[in-house]
């Protein structure tokens, strides 16, 4: 049997890309150079939107959370920063947590996605 292809291009060719990015890849092969620049660029401003705002509501919930004192070291997490009257703490704290629990897909991609797959059902 012949091996299979679609309107994106050959599996293999778009796995060995030069370009290191396979949905951009895939945008090339199937709409060309110039629409798949767009939707490249398109997702990486939505991603933008949507990372900045989830941040900054989990953030908001550290600093919560620490504020009513039901977090380990909450006097540290629910101080302001003065000169912008924000907390920093709260931001960054939260930031390292996201960067240790992704750390965790480095080392194994079953772990990752059941923890994936485990806060997916948690939101529901």
């Amino acid at each position: 049997m012949p091996p299979r292809t679609s309107s994106w291009g050959d599996p293999a060719s778009i796995i060995a890309s030069p370009i290191g990015q396979l949905v951009v890849q895939i945008f090339c092969s199937a709409m060309g150079k110039s629409p798949a620049i767009f939707f490249a660029i398109a997702a990486f401003i939505i991603m933008n939107f949507v990372c900045i705002t989830a941040q900054q509501a989990r953030s908001r919930t550290v600093w919560a959370f620490s504020r009513d004192r039901m977090l380990p070291l909450s006097h540290i997490w629910h101080r302001l920063w003065p000169r912008t009257n924000t907390p920093a703490a709260s931001v960054w704290i939260y930031s390292l947590l996201c960067v240790l629990i992704n750390l965790i897909g480095l080392g194994s991609y079953i772990t990752i996605a059941a923890i994936s797959n485990l806060c997916a059902i948690a939101l529901d």
